[in-house]
């Protein structure tokens, strides 16, 4: 595993790394307006790092993670669960940016600039950049030097 030394810190705008109008933030009743009925929904708790209930809605190359943190843990308690992880693993979907899986290196840091970290380990490369509008971070992973996933999350460290 080779990781590269940070470079300053690359922010993304977070509504260039939205989908269809979803972003990180977005509440839950607007992910399924915007995308529709998801194919799958998984439900559970996390009291551990203030999560709350969380609910994964799967789309077919679409992960968006809405979750309900625990009371207390936001200063203004929210009515409904909201979007903060989003995760396209498929070529059907892409970010507000154009960027989609199946993306080389050089489209992404073309779009973003170097990012702050990049890993690499064998055949795979990840790179993380910092988000502007929330604390957390993108990692675009790379399989023999195309895109194969991006992630899109909060950061609950």
């Amino acid at each position: 595993m080779a990781i590269e030394p940070s470079h300053p810190a690359r922010v993304i705008d977070t509504q260039r790394l939205g989908v269809r109008g979803v972003v990180i933030g977005s509440l839950r009743s607007a992910v399924v307006q915007q995308l529709g009925k998801p194919a799958r929904v998984t439900r559970g708790y996390d009291d551990e790092m203030g999560t709350g209930h969380w609910e994964e809605l799967r789309y077919s190359g679409l992960l968006i993670e809405v979750i309900n943190p625990v009371p207390g843990y936001l200063k203004k308690p929210l009515k409904e669960p909201y979007t903060s992880r989003i995760v396209i693993s498929s070529k059907r979907w892409h970010t507000e940016s154009g960027i989609a899986v199946g993306a080389s290196i050089g489209a992404v840091t073309s779009k973003f600039g170097p990012s702050e970290t990049t890993e690499v380990t064998g055949n795979v490369t990840r790179m993380w950049y910092s988000t502007a509008g929330f604390d957390g971070r993108v990692v675009f992973r790379f399989k023999n030097g195309v895109l194969a996933e991006i992630t899109v999350e909060e950061d609950w460290t």
